[in-house]
């Protein structure tokens, strides 16, 4: 009886070691390559600029003026940001069109497209909604991995709270 037993409990010991031993340790690693390899779909939004182009501060100059479109501003900036597909994957289809929501206090003048990946097909055709306080990015195209859009926006009175220190 010790025999049967200690020869089925070597033959037990063989096939865990020589067989499902290795059978685990390879669903393991392949289970490891496919979590990493997996595709995944990243939109990354990078502030790249922030340039503070004209501002009136207190002056004693009577006939110095700031405008846009005749109207007087206090001031006006120009931020470039970058939305760029950092994923592994394209997107093909977007269900709405990107949207960039912008905070209360923020006048926006323009917005437009001042650069893009060469090979993507998007209009230029930005669309400014102040009361929702919305930039919307219309007929993107397929948005492959490592695409990107440089957007410019002009900011005008923006308010001094707002402004970094180092552009008054």
């Amino acid at each position: 009886m010790e025999k049967s037993i200690s020869i089925s409990r070597r033959l037990f010991l063989f096939i865990l070691s020589m067989i499902l031993l290795p059978l685990a340790i390879s669903l393991a690693a392949n289970y490891m390559t496919w979590v990493r390899t997996k595709e995944n779909i990243e939109i990354t939004l990078k502030l790249e600029s922030w340039i503070m182009i004209g501002t009136i501060l207190d002056s004693d100059l009577e006939n110095l003026e700031l405008t846009y479109k005749k109207k007087p501003l206090k001031n006006i900036a120009k931020i470039k940001w970058s939305i760029i597909n950092t994923g592994s994957k394209g997107i093909s289809k977007f269900e709405n069109p990107p949207v960039i929501t912008y905070p209360k206090d923020i006048n926006i003048a323009e917005v437009r497209i001042s650069d893009k990946s060469p090979l993507l097909q998007v209009s230029n055709d930005l669309t400014l909604n102040a009361k929702l306080r919305t930039i919307e990015i219309n007929d993107l195209g397929i948005f492959n991995s490592e695409d990107f859009i440089e957007i410019d926006v002009y900011i005008i009175d923006m308010p001094e709270s707002v402004i970094p220190l180092d552009f008054l």
